[in-house]
């Protein structure tokens, strides 16, 4: 494969880049049952821990993995690298933030 090719398949999303690492999700209940068949890219691994299904894959670009993740909800957590739960972490305290205020119609 040369590098023109690398760079569009080696990693997961549209977003690329030419640096990836590995992400590991855990996923629960319903979401571990739908990932169980999914391909979200071709070198992703899955393996049963505990209960839970984790799926393990090349990632360049955080922003749509946080975006994969988060449709879950509390279904799926981000397992490693600890600066991608830190991201997300910060996210979902931006969003209790947001979600605290009532609005009046």
């Amino acid at each position: 494969m040369d590098m023109l090719d690398t760079s569009l398949t080696g990693a997961f999303g549209i977003f690329k880049g030419a640096r990836t690492n590995m992400v590991t999700i855990s996923f629960k209940g319903q979401a571990a049952e739908t990932v169980r068949y999914q391909q979200w890219h071709p070198e992703q691994h899955l393996d049963e821990k505990n209960g839970r299904l984790l799926l393990t894959l090349p990632v360049a670009d955080h922003r749509e993995i946080i975006m994969k993740v988060l449709q879950f909800g509390s279904l799926a957590e981000i397992i490693s690298p600890q600066k991608l739960r830190k991201k997300v972490h910060a996210e979902l305290g931006k969003m209790i933030q947001l979600y605290a205020t009532v609005l009046t119609p």
